[in-house]
């Protein structure tokens, strides 16, 4: 009969070839761990506004020419919308905007937001009513204006600039808005000024140019407003940004502030992803078609200046290849689930092992137990024979000596040899049956003895 294959010998000879082939698997999988989930989400502005127009241009350029080739955009109120969007992850990615210094702002904690990478400036445009002439321009006398909608960028940087102009005075109404609303306000005269943030050469500046009829003005006291307020800067509009037909707009450059366009997101969104957004991002066409000279002129100088957030690792690694962590953080959110699968097998395994010990201790004592139970059955039932044996009586005591034979036979093969070292309870076991050996040895050599005497003496 053949004998079957032991298996703790398979277990091991499996677990040497697994060894021995990981290494031609562990490059596939570890890049399908790491591979990004196609499918992320942006988070852009107000439709028509500069945000809307770069989300969907990225989310284009994603699709067409990346891993994550099932990225969408959405619209929404601006960038503090786009916050609670990220936080509540509905949101991959977002577009904010930098420099807000109200105290409600600087209060608030997003732990979960990361920074990724400046995307362009955003500049202040003041916008005119064009029947509005120049004495009152200079003296700002305005009493209907209107200002970005609340959860926006725009709101903020517009209420800042009124504020430094005195203009949140009573008397003044201010009204926030879309761009949509503000269009139809100014077609109606509902409202003299606005105060819009955005991009330079933002479609929904140059509509109020020239389908609206507004006209672009200069933005007074601009120096001093930036001593108030240090996240902002001096910026030119040059002229000729705009047209109005046949007329350039501005007719001569234009003193303004700016601030930038961030991109954002959280710090749990894998590095993969975000890398393969900064490559698409970065790329020079990418870069050309979306009119961001200051990401091409400047690359990563502009893009790391002035984050308003903590700097993703993925970024990081983007920006300073030479930066590596002792351990991949790619690697490391990959294998999470697998880590912690593999430490509860082990503790799993380890909690096993010692519940099987500790049953075969019990079973071993057990058995010891019956061993000791039954030397103590044979030493009280020898008792009763004490001298002058019949052969009945001899071959009992012999029957005893090959029982008590037997049980320390067993009990050698059942207990290691540690455990005859260690345990005392095995070591008693094995001191009994062999004095209880000697003691029947006696009787039977005393009994020997008075019979062979008795023999021998003269009838």
């Amino acid at each position: 009969m053949s004998k079957k294959p032991d298996p703790v010998y398979l277990a091991k000879v499996a677990l040497v070839i697994g060894l021995m082939t990981l290494p031609f698997f562990a490059s596939g999988i570890y890049r399908l761990l790491i591979a990004p989930n196609p499918k992320v989400r942006f988070a852009g502005g107000l439709e028509g506004g500069r945000y809307d127009e770069f989300a969907k241009s990225l989310v284009e350029e994603l699709n067409r020419s990346s891993q994550l080739n099932r990225a969408s955009s959405t619209l929404s109120g601006g960038s503090y919308e786009n916050l609670e969007l990220l936080k509540q992850r509905k949101a991959d990615f977002a577009l904010f905007q930098s420099g807000a210094d109200e105290k409600k702002d600087l209060k608030e904690e997003h732990k979960q937001i990361v920074f990724v990478s400046n995307v362009f400036p955003e500049v202040a445009h003041m916008l005119v009513r064009s029947d509005i002439g120049e004495p009152q321009i200079a003296n700002l006398s305005f009493s209907r204006i209107a200002v970005g909608v609340p959860s926006s960028g725009d709101y903020r940087v517009g209420m800042a600039l009124l504020s430094h102009y005195n203009l949140t005075k009573p008397g003044v109404t201010i009204r926030p808005m879309t761009y949509t609303e503000m269009g139809e306000a100014f077609r109606n005269s509902e409202v003299e000024m606005a105060i819009i943030n955005v991009g330079l050469g933002a479609d929904i500046v140059q509509s109020l140019i020239e389908d609206v009829n507004c006209q672009l003005v200069d933005l007074p006291m601009h120096d001093a407003f930036l001593t108030k307020h240090v996240a902002y800067s001096s910026y030119t509009i040059p002229e000729g940004t705009y047209y109005a037909g046949k007329n350039r707009i501005p007719a001569r450059e234009l003193k303004t502030v700016a601030v930038n366009a961030q991109l954002l997101t959280r710090e749990d969104v894998p590095s993969k992803t975000v890398r393969e957004v900064l490559q698409t991002m970065n790329h020079a066409k990418f870069l050309k078609g979306n009119r961001l000279r200051d990401l091409f002129i400047d690359g990563n100088r502009y893009a790391v200046r002035q984050p308003e957030f903590p700097l993703h690792q993925g970024a990081a690694r983007y920006y300073d290849p030479s930066f590596r962590p002792l351990i991949n953080p790619d690697f490391v959110e990959a294998t999470e689930g697998i880590r912690s699968f593999f430490v509860s097998g082990l503790i799993g395994l380890f909690l096993l092992v010692r519940w099987l010990r500790k049953k075969s201790e019990r079973s071993q004592a057990h058995k010891l137990d019956e061993f000791i139970h039954r030397l103590l059955g044979i030493e009280q039932e020898q008792m009763e024979l004490d001298s002058d044996y019949s052969e009945e009586d001899i071959a009992r005591l012999e029957r005893y000596l090959d029982e008590i034979t037997d049980l320390r036979r067993h009990a050698m093969t059942e207990f290691t040899a540690h455990e005859l070292h260690d345990d005392p309870a095995i070591e008693c076991f094995i001191v009994m049956s062999h004095a209880l050996s000697e003691k029947i040895n006696s009787k039977l050599t005393r009994d020997a003895i008075r019979k062979s005497g008795k023999a021998h003496l003269p009838s």
